[in-house]
């Protein structure tokens, strides 16, 4: 029976530990690029008002971020729903389909 070896240091604690750094160097780099931004913005207009609007324009940005995530989702299970259906003649919510797994 084939094993994989175990490599140092690669057990749940010390996975979890990467994801745990791997999250903080994600969380810490998107508040950095805010607070960046934000100062950078308030350098250039001196108008704390202007800012209130760049905060009203990320939050609609990140709505619309998501929107479309979704609606490309949505496209890529309707094409792949569709290629099952005619190409291979399985059925939508067949098992077989693999597009049903995703």
């Amino acid at each position: 029976m084939f094993e994989p070896q175990k490599q140092p240091g690669m057990d749940f604690q010390g996975l979890s530990m990467w994801r745990f750094r791997g999250g903080s160097v994600t969380g810490l780099l998107v508040v950095g690029l805010g607070l960046l931004g934000v100062a950078g913005f308030y350098a250039i207009f001196h108008d704390v008002y202007a800012l209130v609007g760049l905060g009203f324009g990320a939050s609609l940005i990140s709505v619309f971020a998501r929107l479309g995530g979704g609606i490309y989702t949505k496209a890529a299970d309707v094409g792949a729903d569709l290629v099952g259906k005619v190409e291979a003649g399985i059925p939508e919510d067949d098992p077989r389909n693999p597009a049903r797994n995703c």
